[in-house]
């Protein structure tokens, strides 16, 4: 069975990462692009690598370093969890591939193992990414000898099967409550995101509470008890870094493979019933005749896009979740005052300058447009054989964006402004930034779209998370926010050194300049992607 895990994973990873397209691909064109998306995607580690080195290196200067080895150990967890939980129903449970591989002499044992390996090699990625790193830090900073670094590469291996294992189960349990509701893709979505602010916001409240100046060795002894405690494998990893004792190590080793052998063993036999009754689609016989109503063409094209949109939880759980971030921020700061936030930045007034940047900012994560084109997928040549304008398509997705990002917007900039109490410049910028980005957003999510459309695919999960659109989509939504936000900052600080005239509003005509830009940059995208003519 093992080998025949190995040969239906090796397939899956083929296919993961485009490996058989790139080697024997006769496109030039293919080829060029999944060049060019490998370098954009390392890029993006680069950056991400050195902005976890850079907060590891600030533990180890506030005196923190011993707490590293379970700091990592439980980050890269809690991350694993979190994305595991996302893609879990998805990956494990998806019919598509299933129909197919069932009816070849495979055992359903082998189909199980080799998914789990699957998502397994996307999360042990994810816990290198983040462990290597801690390693390097905590054995410059600590002196200590090569002994740990064999206890950090097991804990790479194996740190994230518990968590992918508990993330299976809960991903499970969410499906198969709401595979029996009328309005099941809702209902899964808005459960799974519930999940992940639970864990973001316990996550944010420990690091919050943990780095007080004072006695910071004392409180890091003291952080890391309480984390062994709540999660024991995390204090065994410490116990076996620090002591170099590969007992520990085994007792972690031992649980993880324990619980998902276990679970395995227990899911290849209801392997195939889940999988039906998860994408069971239930029917009942009262129909009625009720009275037909018409729309123009354009509202029908948004209709269709909604609907789409509120079948499919993956893609609402990860194009809902900035916006529902924008939302918390926003409640957050009417729970916690402006007073409180201001005395807690190191420059007074910029929190009143930086938030509609930020608020922008989560708007911009990710855009139902940078994989609206990509999910109509092998089924887009019905929509190409209707006597409909290119541009009228494209122009429903945009619509169906921004009138998505409009009660999220409405509460979040309304809560902002009574907790912050804004007025004057301050609450315009609040009102119109925000605004402009959500529009940039669609608009430049599409542009990402239609430059790299994939419509050959087995499972939504691949477009909405792996596919080149969504990251060129992310990657300039940050860019577009992260400059402007650090500009406003920098100018804030040389007005309160002296260095810019006071009686100079230099920081609203900033701001201003920032609206003009993005108009002109929201307008010439569009006109560009009207005329494009993207087919099948």
């Amino acid at each position: 069975m093992l080998k025949q895990s190995f040969r239906l994973w090796s397939l899956s990873a083929i296919n993961l990462f485009g490996i058989n397209e790139l080697r024997y691909g006769k496109d030039p064109e293919k080829k060029h692009h999944s060049m060019v998306m490998a370098i954009v995607w390392a890029i993006v580690a680069v950056v991400l690598e050195v902005y976890l080195l850079i907060s590891l290196i600030g533990l180890t200067m506030i005196g923190a370093g011993e707490i590293l080895p379970i700091y990592c150990f439980t980050l890269t967890s809690a991350m694993v969890l979190m994305f595991t939980m996302l893609k879990a129903g998805s990956v494990i449970f998806q019919m598509n591939t299933y129909e197919t591989l069932v009816a070849l002499p495979v055992p359903r044992g082998a189909i199980v193992v080799s998914r789990f390996m699957t998502m397994y090699t996307s999360n042990i990625l994810f816990a290198a990414a983040i462990m290597v790193p801690g390693m390097i830090v905590y054995g410059i900073s600590t002196g200590k000898g090569f002994g740990f670094v064999l206890m950090f590469l097991l804990g790479i291996v194996f740190a994230p099967l518990l968590p992918m294992t508990v993330a299976t189960a809960v991903s499970a349990v969410i499906k198969g409550l709401s595979s029996r509701m009328k309005h099941k893709s809702l209902v899964e979505a808005g459960l799974m995101i519930a999940l992940v602010l639970i864990i973001m916001v316990s996550t944010s409240g420990m690091q919050e509470s943990s780095f007080e100046p004072e006695a910071i060795s004392a409180l890091s002894a003291n952080i890391a008890g309480r984390i062994g405690k709540g999660y024991p494998l995390a204090g065994w990893f410490e116990t076996a870094v620090k002591e170099n004792r590969f007992l520990p190590m085994a007792g972690v080793i031992l649980v993880s493979v324990g619980i998902f052998a276990l679970m395995i063993y227990v899911l290849q036999f209801f392997f195939g019933k889940i999988c039906v009754a998860l994408n069971v689609f239930h029917t009942k016989n009262n129909y009625e005749q009720v009275k037909g109503d018409s729309n123009s063409l354009l509202m029908s094209l948004v209709k269709r896009e909604f609907r789409y949109y509120f079948s499919q939880s993956t893609y609402m759980m990860n194009t809902a979740m900035g916006l529902i971030m924008m939302v918390v921020a926003a409640v957050a700061l009417v729970v916690v005052g402006p007073e409180k936030i201001e005395a807690q930045l190191p420059v007074k007034g910029i929190a009143m300058k930086a938030i509609p940047y930020i608020m922008a900012l989560t708007a911009c994560i990710a855009s139902p447009t940078s994989t609206s084109i990509s999910l109509e997928g092998k089924t887009r040549w019905l929509t190409l054989s209707l006597p409909i304008p290119v541009k009228t398509q494209y122009d429903s997705k945009l619509l169906m964006a921004l009138l998505l990002d409009a009660p999220f917007y409405v509460i979040s900039v309304a809560v902002a402004a009574i907790g912050l109490k804004a007025t004057g410049f301050d609450l315009l910028w609040l009102i119109v930034l925000p605004a402009l980005y959500m529009v940039f957003s669609a608009v430049w999510g599409q542009t990402a779209n239609l430059l790299a459309p994939i419509f050959h695919w087995e499972s939504e999960v691949y477009v909405v998370k792996q596919s080149f659109s969504v990251l060129i989509a992310m990657v300039g939504g940050m860019v577009a926010t992260l400059l402007p936000l650090m500009a406003c900052v920098g100018i804030h600080i040389l007005g309160q050194q002296g260095v810019i005239p006071a009686t100079l509003p230099l920081g609203n005509i900033f701001n201003l300049v920032v609206v003009v830009i993005l108009l002109g940059v929201c307008a010439v995208l569009y006109h560009k992607n009207s005329q494009r003519k993207l087919q099948e």
